[in-house]
Order: C-alpha cells, then sequence, then structure tokens
C-alpha cells in the first residue's frame, strides 16, 4: 500500500488499471458511480481526469481516498443510488466476486442515464493459458481457490469468487439493455508456442451447431482478443432506451 492514504495503489494489474483509465480518457466527463471502489485508486485517476465520482463497496472500510461519498452496498443486490444519476459506471475487477452478477447488471443500467456508459471489467477465464490449466490442474485460477485480498469484513458475500464468463456476461447486458460498443483486453499474453492448439480450437468450433455458436459466442470467445488476449476483458457498453 502506498505511505499517502490518498494515493491508493491499484489491487488489479497495473496494465488491468492503466487500460481502464485509457478508455475513460476518451468519455465525455461528467458524473461517474465507481463500484465496488476497493482502496479508491481508480477513484483518484478518474478525479484527477476531471470527472465527479461516487462510490460504493460492500466492504467501505477499506476505502483510502478523502472527500469522496462512498456508500455501503451489495452489489448483486442493489446499488445505494437514485435511477439514471450517473453518465458512467466504472465496475473494475468486481462482478466475478458476486453470487448474483445478473442483479449488478440491473442495477448499472437502472443507475445510468440513458445513454450511459458502462465500463465492466472481468478475468479472461477463457484465455488459452487458463484452458490449459484447467486441463492440466482442474483450475483457471487460484483466485477461486485462495483468498488473494483481505477484507476489513466477514460477510460472505465479500469473499466469494466467481468463474465468470464472457458469453454469460454479453447475454445478460443484453438482457438489462446494455449494447456492447467495444471490448478490450489489458496485457497480451504471448502463445505463440501454441498456436497449432489455437488453430485447431477454432477448426473444431466450426462443427458445433449454429445455435450452439451464436449462444455461446464461439467467434468472440475463440478471437484473439479473448482466447489469445489479455489477463483481464474489459467491456464498454452503452446504456439504450429508456430509464
Amino acid at each position: 500500500m502506498d505511505s499517502n492514504p490518498a494515493r491508493p495503489v491499484p489491487i488489479t494489474r497495473e496494465a488491468h488499471h492503466g487500460k481502464v483509465l485509457e478508455i475513460f480518457g476518451a468519455l465525455p466527463k461528467g458524473k461517474v458511480l465507481d463500484v465496488p471502489c476497493g482502496h479508491g485508486a481508480l477513484t483518484v485517476k478518474l478525479l484527477e481526469m476531471g470527472f465527479q465520482v461516487s462510490c460504493s463497496d460492500i466492504d467501505p472500510g477499506l476505502f483510502l481516498v478523502k472527500n469522496v461519498e462512498i456508500r455501503a452496498g451489495d452489489l448483486g443486490k442493489s446499488i445505494p443510488y437514485d435511477s439514471a444519476s450517473f453518465d458512467h459506471v466504472a465496475s473494475i475487477a468486481g462482478i466475478h466476486r458476486l453470487y448474483h452478477p445478473d442483479a449488478a447488471i440491473r442495477e448499472f443500467h437502472r443507475v445510468l442515464k440513458p445513454g450511459g456508459t458502462l465500463v465492466l471489467s472481468f478475468p479472461n477465464y477463457a484465455h488459452l493459458r487458463r484452458r490449459l490449466k484447467f486441463l492440466l490442474k482442474g483450475y483457471v485460477s487460484s483466485g477461486t481457490l485462495h483468498e488473494q485480498h483481505k477484507q476489513t469484513i466477514e460477510t460472505p458475500e465479500a469473499h466469494f469468487r466467481n468463474l465468470l464468463l464472457y458469453p454469460t456476461v454479453k447475454r445478460r447486458l443484453g438482457e438489462a439493455g446494455f449494447r456492447i460498443r467495444a471490448l478490450h483486453v489489458d496485457k497480451r499474453r504471448s502463445v505463440w508456442l501454441l498456436y497449432p492448439l489455437v488453430l485447431l480450437i477454432r477448426f473444431l468450433a466450426l462443427f458445433a451447431p449454429r445455435d450452439e455458436r451464436e449462444s455461446d459466442a464461439l467467434a468472440e470467445t475463440n478471437s484473439g482478443r479473448i482466447l489469445t488476449g489479455g489477463n483481464n476483458l474489459i467491456i464498454v457498453a452503452e446504456k439504450s432506451g429508456g430509464p
């Protein structure tokens, strides 16, 4: 942790944090909800960029930034802010820690203004290296087995990790009324030695039934962004329609 409590260090990877800031750099300034906000590292950077930032987290005791509003709330149930309150929502490395991610997505939609932007990130569990890890070890990430980040509360929801995959998130976003504008990854990982396996996976996917290829978003899941991309996926989605 940074020695200055007003300058918290990101819990997530530096490349992940940097890509999110790059995305926000291209968005119009406005009101942002940072949820879950953790220590507040993203909040500090967004404030410096000129955004108005409010925060929420199931464990507000983690938050280190002074003079910024933070409200306690369980993202898997409800967000403690009024409907259509924000121009943007940043939910970074949090949705995979929920029992009910679909509830969170509906809440993102509710608190955003029409046309508002959701920047949503979660681990890329479909990366080729993680697929091979599951084949060899029976798990895709140690984060689903062990506690990696200390909490200040004992609430079970604060310690949960979910194996959340892109097709599920894409489907839930569409059902909630979001339109995906872009899919980004953080730092790419080299897999050139494994490229024959990449070709084999893509070839075998061609034999899947058409409805399965569409429902499982196989073209996207086996794309360079996901199959051979970064450690984390970052979705930029827009709230469509009315409130």
